[in-house]
């Protein structure tokens, strides 16, 4: 995907979870087959070699500040980026 500040897009992810507390083997294999997959919509502002960076909100008023909410997602866990 060709990359643009302030595209619209949807990025999908694999999120890191835990479990808190004494597990057994069958709790390995049902987190490894159960994955908790995470969608966001946002703006693309930035991306470096580890990290993409979106805005949930954009604005042009030169005397505020640009974006709403960022959020940094890590790339190795991202499984889907499509243009809106």
């Amino acid at each position: 995907m060709k990359k643009e500040k302030g595209q619209l897009v949807k990025l999908i992810w694999l999120d890191a979870f835990g479990r808190g507390s004494w597990n057994d083997i069958q709790d390995v294999e049902n987190g490894l087959k159960n994955h908790i997959v995470c969608e966001i919509v946002g703006y693309l502002i930035a991306s470096d070699k580890n990290f993409v960076v979106l805005a949930m909100g954009l604005q042009n008023d030169p005397h505020s500040t640009p974006f709403l909410h960022l959020e940094f997602i890590p790339k190795g866990a991202i499984t889907k980026i499509s243009k809106l």
